[in-house]
């Protein structure tokens, strides 16, 4: 048997071995129920789907750095989060043709990629 099975299975580690499961098969249950909203609404041939999901996302991710954020810049990166929410809900709601300035939709839509590209392996450790 390799090592760290057996190490895995000690008496001494198996009780953490074995709560760290459940605490990963629950992780997953509240991960299912609190992302079938945004799937179940889901198109595949709409821009707005995918918008909705990154903006679900990084709202959450956004949350979770103001709460529990474990590293320096944890404030700067949720402000950066913000942003990049504020913006998909600005390409979600796609009020630019009301307000004739169609050029604020790729202006916004450059923005938020251009903030997305430059932190994406920030936010992520």
């Amino acid at each position: 048997m390799p090592g760290w099975f057996c190490y895995r299975w000690l008496p001494r580690t198996v009780f953490g071995n074995i709560s760290y499961a459940f605490y990963v098969f629950r992780r997953g249950i509240c991960n299912i129920v609190k992302w079938t909203p945004v799937i179940w609404w889901d198109i595949w041939f709409d821009s707005e789907s995918i918008f909705e999901i990154l903006k679900f996302k990084i709202g959450d991710m956004e949350k979770n750095f103001k709460l529990y954020g474990h590293h320096v810049g944890s404030d700067r990166d949720a402000h950066r989060m913000m942003i990049c929410r504020i913006l998909l809900d600005r390409l979600i709601k796609d009020d630019y043709l009301k307000t004739r300035y169609i050029y604020m939709r790729q202006q916004d839509l450059d923005y938020f990629c251009k903030l997305f590209n430059k932190n994406i392996y920030s936010w992520w450790d």
